[in-house]
């Protein structure tokens, strides 16, 4: 059964302004993580009736994480149909135009930054809940850099991840016995 959300979208840099406004800490997080620190910051100030989530604009069609295609979704809305060929629409109700005034007065926010928009959760931004919850953005941690075998290199590739001299040249850091 699909689950369908309301809310409004905001492409990358208004996402950005908004959080520097409100005082959001990105944790070093790229474009496509910015949910995490945002439900962080949601839970942690008691605004639990929005729920963060990272999604690609439904209009651009593209399939990749490009900044000018994606923006933070902030969820007030839930739904959901026997089937994907039931679209569920919703709209603005009074909860929304309170959220909608809060991120053009306290987070700075243009109006013409604000998009309305019903989508299908076709990539899981409810898969943790409907609420937006504290949790830890840092990351692993790690001073040591570790001599990896061919063996647990050819695993760390298998398992999606960059060759580990790749992943250490782009900046990150091994955690001790990856």
């Amino acid at each position: 059964m699909p689950h369908y959300l309301g809310g409004y979208y905001l492409p990358f840099p208004a996402t950005r302004r908004v959080m520097k406004n409100l005082q959001i800490d990105d944790k070093g997080v790229e474009n496509w993580r910015l949910e995490f620190p945002v439900n962080d910051w949601l839970a942690k100030h008691g605004k639990k009736d929005v729920l963060a989530g990272v999604l690609q604009h439904p209009s651009t069609g593209r399939d990749a994480r490009e900044d000018e295609d994606h923006g933070l979704l902030l969820i007030t809305q839930f739904g959901w149909s026997e089937g994907y060929k039931d679209n569920m629409l919703f709209t603005e109700a009074e909860k929304e135009k309170r959220v909608k005034e809060w991120l053009i007065n306290d987070g700075g926010a243009k109006e013409s930054d604000l998009e309305w928009m019903s989508v299908c959760d076709k990539h899981g931004i409810t898969r943790l809940g409907f609420v937006p919850t504290e949790n830890d953005t840092s990351g692993l941690e790690s001073d040591t850099i570790i001599d990896l075998t061919d063996e647990q290199a050819d695993r760390w590739v298998a398992a999606g991840m960059p060759h580990p001299t790749e992943f250490i040249a782009a900046g990150g850091l091994l955690p001790q016995g990856a």
